[in-house]
């Protein structure tokens, strides 16, 4: 028997037992494949008002994020005394 026999022959049977597979899970939970409703309301977003748009308060060359730099500026003015 040919290496590609065999490899067809494997390719069948993997096909064979994912289709035996798809079909038992399908009907094992045919019940719990749509969700009840109160759960499908969660899934479309939270319920109540909406929070307010928080104000962009950054203009030209000011920082909303501070970064290392900001760190080493703030520890060594520290040691040297400062605010």
């Amino acid at each position: 028997m040919s290496s590609s026999h065999v490899l067809a022959t494997l390719q069948v049977l993997i096909d064979r037992n994912k289709i035996k597979l798809a079909s038992k899970l399908a009907a094992e939970y045919k019940d719990v494949q749509t969700l009840p409703p109160i759960l499908a309301g969660q899934q479309a977003g939270p319920a109540g008002p909406k929070r307010p748009a928080a104000p962009a308060t950054g203009g030209q060359g000011v920082k909303l994020i501070g970064g290392p730099e900001d760190f080493t500026y703030i520890f060594v003015s520290s040691l040297l005394g400062g605010s």
